[in-house]
């Protein structure tokens, strides 16, 4: 997408909007990764060469299938150095609450699908005689 023109002194509210409508698709990204002075400038970044490997897939966190520049700004800033304890925890944390928030779905679901069966069987027992009576 052109970005057509930027305000004289932009703030960075403008900037980002602007970035957004920037989109990079996985191709594009992977042209990059195999682009010599790009891998270079990850690697001044202190980006691993094993985090470049899948950079597509790390930085498109929502899944949409492509990444805008502010995405690919914030997802390169946090892949810098090694991982950190704090990082460590806090995806620990979040798998956490991924799992509580699974077994809470999962709950919700068998109670749900208990209910239907529940309220099936009078009409599977009615189609059961009829299905007697005209065997």
């Amino acid at each position: 997408h052109a970005i057509d023109s930027m305000p004289a002194d932009p703030t960075m509210e403008e900037i980002f909007a602007k970035a957004r409508l920037i989109q990079f698709t996985p191709s594009f990204i992977e042209e990059l990764r195999n682009h010599p002075r790009f891998q270079q400038l990850l690697r001044d970044l202190d980006v691993s060469d094993e985090d470049q490997l899948d950079l597509f897939e790390t930085l498109d966190v929502d899944g949409g299938g492509s990444i805008d520049l502010e995405e690919l700004i914030i997802g390169i800033s946090k892949l810098r150095g090694d991982a950190r304890r704090s990082d460590i925890v806090a995806v620990g944390m979040v798998l956490r609450h991924v799992q509580t928030s699974m077994r809470k779905l999962t709950r919700r679901v068998e109670k749900q699908l208990d209910r239907q069966n529940r309220d099936m069987q009078p009409s599977q027992s009615k189609l059961q005689n009829i299905d007697a009576r005209t065997v």
